[in-house]
């Protein structure tokens, strides 16, 4: 029971980080496109 919550745990937390990361690196890569066009 213990290993199965404590897999299942780790699948999420997995889950939130990499949902986060995905989420930091597309405003990150917006901000590299909309930069040019605000200098332009």
């Amino acid at each position: 029971r213990d290993g199965r919550w404590s897999r299942r745990g780790l699948a999420g937390i997995l889950l939130e980080t990499l949902k986060i990361l995905s989420l930091e690196a597309l405003v990150a890569y917006g901000r590299d496109i909309s930069q040019p066009l605000h200098r332009a």
